[in-house]
């Protein structure tokens, strides 16, 4: 019998990740799975090369747009999203949201709470997501499915 395997490195060089890394308290406590963010925003025109970070502890449940990857509003950027990693994440992975014309490639996400790569408004064109792995995505808790929607 013959198994296939993705194999995917985790960590990287370059590591930005929140001092808030426990994740086993319940949601509804205000600290918990709470981390730091990355967000490039209305920067249209302006392209964007992120290339081999490692993102851990990143975004914020129950907070809209604090995901450890956000491009936001960026338009016709033509940015590069490339080789990072974004694990044990509080919200989502990788978001592109009213950004067109990125390529977002290579990246590894693990552990993440939500949507692992994403598309927001639907508006978004001319993106393109390639050998992109996502692994061991977990909920997000009961409180998503009580209308109160992220993004």
């Amino acid at each position: 019998t013959t198994f296939a395997a993705e194999i995917a490195l985790l960590s990287r060089n370059v590591e930005i990740h929140s001092d808030n890394q426990d994740d086993s308290r319940p949601s509804e406590v205000p600290a918990a799975r709470q981390g730091g963010y990355v967000q490039v925003t209305h920067t249209p025109t302006v392209q964007q090369k992120f290339s081999g970070v490692e993102l851990r502890y990143m975004g914020q449940d129950k907070n809209a747009d604090r995901f450890p990857l956000h491009l936001h509003q960026c338009r016709d950027s033509r940015s590069l999203i490339e080789k990072n990693t974004v694990r044990d994440s509080y919200s989502r992975g990788i978001v592109v949201q009213g950004t067109d014309n990125t390529t977002i490639s290579e990246n590894v996400a693990y552990k993440t709470r939500g949507n692992t790569f994403v598309l927001v408004d639907g508006t978004e064109t001319d993106n393109l997501f390639y050998k992109n792995l996502g692994a061991l995505t977990l909920g997000t808790g009961d409180w998503w499915w009580h209308g109160n929607r992220v993004a």
